[in-house]
């Protein structure tokens, strides 16, 4: 799980990027449910980014799995 911190005022522009990445990442959270696949659930945080402008910017999957190993199957990202 990544977090973020920022030490101070945040401008309007960084506040506005991180409100975004979050909505994204709910709209992946909420689009988890029996029968969803993982492009599904990606797609639904890509979405959200490139509405903000911002999908430029994602180059890393949505997410995996851990287990064993840190990057596991399955993996949610684009195909």
């Amino acid at each position: 799980m990544t977090r973020t911190v920022h030490v101070g005022r945040p401008q309007v522009a960084v506040r506005q990027g991180y409100e975004a990445v979050r909505e994204a990442q709910q709209a992946a959270l909420d689009a988890v449910k029996p029968g969803a696949t993982a492009d599904e659930v990606d797609r639904m945080a890509r979405k959200l980014l490139q509405k903000n402008n911002l999908s430029k910017f994602f180059s890393h999957s949505t997410g995996h799995g851990l287990g064993l190993e840190i990057h596991e199957a399955p993996k949610i990202a684009a195909h």
